[in-house]
């Protein structure tokens, strides 16, 4: 007598794993109906000016959509702002921004970083939602170096986080629009530890400033953000000449093999996440990546080439 599968979201997970597919693409093929491409999601500056300046006159001049301070006199002035920028298309930008202020209101000092988000986004060329569902799973299972043991998934509301379930019941909670997270948003303890700093992020991204976007914008995205200790970089100026591929380790990913067995594949159905190192179990205490796994090459290039295209944009060239 055979067993019947009802649920097909279980049978899914492994053919896009590449586990029960009857061909292997090659590594040109693989992804030829994705576009990646690295944005700077958001990037936090602080700004002191010489003398106290009205916020509404800061935040009227910049045009930003976020302006915070946290020495505001009972005048309503000020010395010290908080700006946060999204969606950077180059450093000129902010530059564009301060100028509109600073001719008037010079600063004290050179402007500071205070947060950054640096996303990778996977387009279907196809516009194909269900690939981009599995492309976000893809994203998070295959990732090689989540910062945290700390990761749950959430629809979005207060306090609703719940830890990650297994791969199949994963991808319904994507296509339903729940987010992944990894690390907390602010640093609650190990202040001295980088990672403290930082959070991954995975989701469908279907709105934008809770606008809904057109089909052919919609996209996988897997985002790192950095603050405090974890930032590479103080001061503006200095990020200028970043490399972003820096952060490339925060965008690499491993995939199940091809020629698994029928218990292996099942393995890979009962857990979520497959790319990072574990303690091996036997012999000499060491991490290891699951032997079940391979570096996803293909993957890992676009990612790194996406990262390289960021910083030339940024820069000002194309």
């Amino acid at each position: 007598m055979r067993a019947h599968i009802t649920d097909k979201t279980h049978i899914a997970p492994m053919i896009e794993c590449g586990i029960t597919s009857p061909c292997k693409r090659s590594a040109i093929e693989e992804y030829r109906d994705c576009r990646f491409r690295a944005e700077i999601d958001s990037i936090g500056i602080k700004i002191r000016t010489l003398k106290p300046t009205n916020f509404y006159t800061v935040r009227n001049r910049l045009e930003a959509p976020y302006v915070e301070t946290f020495d505001e006199g009972s005048g309503g002035a000020a010395s010290e702002f908080h700006i946060k920028f999204y969606s950077l298309k180059n450093w000129q930008e902010i530059d564009r921004a301060l100028e509109k202020l600073t001719h008037d209101h010079p600063l004290a000092g050179p402007v500071e970083v205070t947060s950054i988000e640096i996303a990778l986004d996977t387009y279907s060329k196809l516009h194909d939602r269900e690939a981009l569902v599995m492309m976000v799973a893809k994203f998070y299972c295959g990732l090689t170096k989540p910062i945290s043991v700390n990761q749950r998934i959430t629809p979005g509301e207060k306090y609703s986080a719940k830890a990650i379930p297994s791969f199949a019941i994963l991808l319904r909670k994507i296509r339903a629009g729940e987010n992944i997270y990894i690390g907390n948003k602010d640093p609650k303890e190990d202040l001295d530890n980088p990672q403290s700093w930082m959070m991954q992020h995975f989701y469908l991204k279907q709105t934008d400033r809770k606008m809904p976007l057109p089909v052919h914008e919609q996209r996988a995205r897997v985002e790192i953000t950095l603050k405090g200790i974890a930032l590479p970089h103080k001061f503006l100026d200095e990020w200028r000449s970043h490399q972003f591929t820096e952060e490339g380790e925060y965008f690499k990913f491993r995939k199940p093999k091809t020629d698994l067995t029928c218990l292996e594949k099942i393995v890979f159905i009962a857990k979520s996440q497959y790319g990072a190192k574990k303690q091996k179990r036997s012999g000499p205490k060491r991490t290891i990546y699951s032997p079940l796994t391979l570096a996803d090459i293909p993957l890992n290039n676009k990612a790194y080439d996406a990262l390289r295209n960021l910083t030339n944009r940024l820069k000002g060239g194309r």
